[in-house]
């Protein structure tokens, strides 16, 4: 009975904290996941649901579909699908869905926006939500909708400083049974690349936390592999993985491992409509 007790005690404190700590969970996606949330890394179609600026690099109609569990807990799972297409030479559109959760509680979330160049140097992206979340087997729904906004800045091809503000929610019609947390929060972070590697740091401010530091790497092997690995402050998580992609569609997986709580696996899956001109 203790035991029992214990698990549902531990499966609600980790749904509260997956739900209502943050409204764009850090470790979503492969790759992303892969690179320990930093932002600043991440280009997969579904981390358009976290950063608006992630779809700025891509050059034709892109699928990309996510599938991500916290702490191999079942129900503590998110699945997305996002399409990325390019509208003209300097602004990609996207749309996007994602679902968090189980019978006890779910969000599903709906997301459309885009990334436009600006100038040879400046790269600004724009992303608008819309939440419907439920609560066990109440019937009533709880819609809300927010918003983000990031831009980019090159100082060159191989060094990049990328700024993330994600705006909190508003309540439509009811109010959550327990109060949230403020979901403002401020991300600002920096790129470099080099011929096989490519090293980010970003500095994540939530309005209802302490900073948390994010350090994210990418091996690239040459041979259409590539590793990656991040650690995060907040808690402290440990992330790896590792991707594969050709003309056509690209495949990664990672895992992140925190000491007190365990693994959370995630995986992507990319295609491209077009075939790349590179």
């Amino acid at each position: 009975m203790f035991f029992l007790q214990f698990k549902l005690l531990l499966f609600v404190g980790i749904l509260f904290c997956s739900a209502h700590c943050s409204a764009y969970p850090r470790l979503f996606g492969g790759e992303s996941s892969g690179v320990g949330g930093c932002f600043v890394l991440m280009a997969e179609p579904v981390s358009f649901l976290y950063s608006p600026i992630a779809i700025g690099d891509i050059k034709e109609t892109t699928l990309g579909t996510a599938f991500d569990n916290k702490f191999l807990v079942k129900g503590l799972s998110t699945s997305a699908v996002v399409i990325a297409v390019p509208i003209t030479q300097n602004f990609i559109s996207a749309l996007g869905y994602s679902r968090f959760g189980s019978s006890v509680y779910a969000v599903n979330h709906f997301a459309v926006g885009g990334s436009k160049s600006l100038t040879e140097y400046i790269e600004l992206g724009v992303r608008f939500d819309f939440h419907s979340e439920t609560y066990g087997n109440d019937d009533r729904s709880i819609l809300k909708y927010s918003a983000a906004i990031a831009a980019k800045y090159k100082f060159s091809n191989d060094l990049i400083a990328a700024v993330l503000v994600n705006e909190p929610f508003s309540y439509i019609n009811n109010k959550p049974p327990v109060k949230p947390y403020s979901d403002r929060s401020l991300h600002i972070g920096l790129s470099k690349k080099s011929q096989k590697l490519q090293l980010g740091i970003s500095v994540d401010m939530p309005a209802a936390y302490q900073p948390e530091v994010t350090i994210g790497i990418i091996y690239f092997s040459g041979l259409k592999f590539k590793l990656f690995s991040g650690v995060s402050t907040g808690p402290n998580v440990f992330s790896f993985g590792f991707g594969y992609s050709n003309d056509r569609w690209a495949f990664s997986t990672s895992s992140s491992y925190h000491p007190h709580i365990g693994f959370s696996p995630s995986t992507s899956l990319i295609f491209s409509f077009d075939k790349s001109d590179n």
